[in-house]
């Protein structure tokens, strides 16, 4: 059984002549692949660093809602699972075309750190949450 090779092309035959002849650096095809690649290398990369996107009308993750949430609710506290528990507040989140509920809960507190609690602020285009997060 003889292995078949694949069909040369004629530009692969005569770039592997010209290698023979001289070494593949000084053939002036490769010379001038070699510029055309140090130059538009470089080039490339300092062109795609000045691309930026459109800018969206709002930050994204930012969502706009057409009503104010309704009053936090007064709920009674359980009592505390461990000596290092913080009280996470309840709060009313928006949910497709309405304010839901999030019930108050017991988590306990990271070392070093204190609860910040959310809150809701009004826009000309509608109200924003801004989530509670644990700070130093």
């Amino acid at each position: 059984m003889a292995i078949q090779r694949p069909k040369a092309s004629l530009l692969n035959l005569k770039f592997a002549a010209a290698c023979r002849r001289k070494p593949c650096h000084e053939i002036p095809a490769m010379k001038s692949l070699k510029v055309l690649l140090l130059v538009l290398l470089p080039l490339g990369f300092l062109l795609a660093g000045c691309y930026t996107a459109a800018h969206p009308s709002r930050p994204p993750g930012v969502v706009y809602v057409p009503v104010a949430p309704p009053p936090a609710k007064i709920v009674v506290r359980p009592a505390p699972p461990a000596r290092h528990s913080v009280w996470i507040p309840g709060y009313w989140y928006w949910h497709g075309d309405r304010h839901l509920w999030r019930h108050g809960y017991w988590h306990r507190r990271p070392p070093r750190k204190h609860w910040v609690p959310g809150y809701w602020k009004p826009y000309p285009r509608g109200w924003v949450r801004y989530r509670g997060y644990w700070r130093d």
